[in-house]
Formats: structure tokens, C-alpha cells, sequence
């Protein structure tokens, strides 16, 4: 198991424990210890494996706007609350018969969003990790990944993301640069771009988004000659994930196949136009 795994376990242990001590919302009076223990623990394990799920889906599913982190913890937290209510309506009613009602209903989902915003919010966003986390549901994360490139290959029989890896184009493949390695990212994950973020680095996979504490200098480095380019003084680009260079008046951009667009500096112009136009003509190997 990960660091990051037995983090995120000894987070849900000390506030199941926690809730179960001092019994908030009136359970500290109507349950006795052991049950009151075995009731949060029930609610915030469930909430937990709910968030995660829709941080991953948020990932992977992100559209237009929700491609910046922070707009996606938002959006799961509010798809969490009205799940993660009727979870909790539920262990309401088998532990104590409590009759559902509109203002349970709406105070719980509240509770769950608000909780699972400020949790996402320090673990996803504030507290930057030197390689990819590895969440709760690292498990059901894999399972649904690939079920996803099945879902999207052509015949059923070949993945359409390993048809596109730039790994899988090479005859002779060499091993993943030590910067995907550290990532422990899914092999057929492919890289789409690096940005800096203050002293951080927003790295962005097909799997989804990860903040690391790294400088650009040394993440290009250990690149290792990854098939890219660096196309801003903020932004790196893996070529393959370009879907087409723009202009928007006296600025560039690339279009990146995810949906969003990065600028591309004045004088970086030239070199990323011929890089693109190389990349186009002969296949790239890693």
C-alpha cells in the first residue's frame, strides 16, 4: 500500500472515530458508544468512497470549464451531497426508524457537500504530494479506467488509448521516463500536459489531474525525451495530445485533445508550427 493510501485511511479512521466520540447531531444521546461508532464510521466511509468517485469522474469526464481542479472538487462535492444524504437517510432509518422528510433530506445534503468540499479541497488542492495520490478508490479507479478505453476502442479488441501511446508506436520500447514512473500512473495513461502553478506543478493525464511540487526544469528533465515541447514559459505540451494550433487575433494557442486551450508564446511560434508539422508526418517513439 501507498503512503498516500494509509494517509487517506488514517484521515477516515481519526474522523469516524472522532464523530463516533462526541456523537454530533443528536446521536451522542440516542446511540450508545459502540453503535454510535459503528454509525459514523458506516456514513463517512461511504462518503468517502462516493467523493473520490466523483473527483475520478470529474477527471476523466471533465468538459469546457471544469478542466481547473479547483471547479471540479467544487462539482463533486456537489454531486456527493444528494448521494452521500441518501446514504446517510438510509442508515438513519435502519438505526433508529427516523421518517424521511424534506429538511432531513436538505440539511444532510448540505452537511455532505460542505464536508467533502473542505476535505477535497486541503487533501486535492493545499496539500501538493511529490508524486500522484493514491486514493481510496485506487482500485475501482483502475477497473473503471479501463473499462473506458475498451468502451472507446474501435472494434472491442484493442484499446483506442494504447493504439496512441506513444510507448505502443515504438518497435523497440523503452522503459517510461522516470517523471511518469514517480507519477505511478496507469501505463496506457497518456500524458497530456505540465503547467506551473506558483511553485507547483499542474500535471494533467488521461487519467485526470495532479498537483506536484516539482520545478519545470526538472520535470522536462526527467522527461527523458518524451515526445514534447515546452510551448510557454508556464506550459508544457506532449505532442501527440495537440489537436490543432490556433490563432485568436495576435495570440496563439493549442488545442489540446481534452478540450482546452493553452497559450503558445510569440517566440515559441516557429518552433511549435514545425514540431507539429514533424509530429503529423512520421510516428514519434519514446
Amino acid at each position: 500500500m501507498g503512503r498516500e493510501f494509509l494517509r487517506k485511511i488514517l484521515i477516515v479512521s481519526v474522523m469516524s472515530g472522532g464523530s463516533g466520540l462526541v456523537g454530533p447531531f443528536g446521536t451522542f444521546e440516542a446511540m450508545p458508544f459502540i453503535t454510535r461508532l459503528a454509525y459514523w464510521s458506516a456514513v463517512i466511509v461511504s462518503i468517502a468512497v462516493v467523493a473520490n468517485l466523483m473527483l475520478w469522474a470529474c477527471g476523466v469526464f471533465r468538459r469546457g470549464g471544469a478542466n481547473h481542479l479547483l471547479i471540479r472538487i467544487v462539482i463533486a462535492s456537489l454531486l456527493t451531497g444528494p448521494v452521500g444524504a441518501a446514504l446517510i437517510v438510509v442508515l438513519d432509518a435502519l438505526a433508529n426508524g427516523d421518517p424521511l422528510s424534506l429538511e432531513r433530506v436538505v440539511f444532510r445534503t448540505s452537511f455532505v457537500a460542505i464536508i467533502t468540499l473542505a476535505v477535497s479541497f486541503f487533501e486535492e488542492y493545499l496539500r501538493p504530494r511529490s508524486n500522484a495520490p493514491e486514493t481510496l478508490t485506487s482500485p475501482i479507479y483502475n477497473a473503471f479506467a479501463s473499462l473506458t478505453r475498451l468502451a472507446h476502442s474501435t472494434d472491442g479488441a484493442v484499446p483506442h488509448a494504447a493504439l496512441e501511446d506513444p510507448v505502443a508506436k515504438s518497435q523497440d520500447p523503452k522503459p517510461r521516463p522516470l517523471f511518469l514512473r514517480n507519477l505511478n500512473t496507469n501505463v496506457d495513461d497518456r500524458l497530456l500536459s505540465i503547467s506551473t502553478q506558483d511553485h507547483y506543478l499542474d500535471v494533467v493525464t488521461e487519467a485526470g489531474e495532479t498537483r506536484i511540487l516539482k520545478r519545470m526544469s526538472d520535470a522536462i528533465a526527467e522527461l527523458e525525451g518524451y515526445p514534447g515541447l515546452k510551448i510557454h514559459r508556464s506550459h508544457w505540451v506532449a505532442l501527440d495530445a495537440v489537436e490543432a494550433l490556433e490563432k485568436d487575433g495576435r495570440k496563439c494557442f493549442v488545442r489540446l485533445i481534452d478540450g482546452r486551450r493553452l497559450p503558445v508564446s510569440r517566440p515559441n511560434i516557429p518552433t511549435v508550427t514545425s514540431s507539429l508539422e514533424e509530429w503529423s508526418q512520421e510516428p514519434t517513439s519514446v
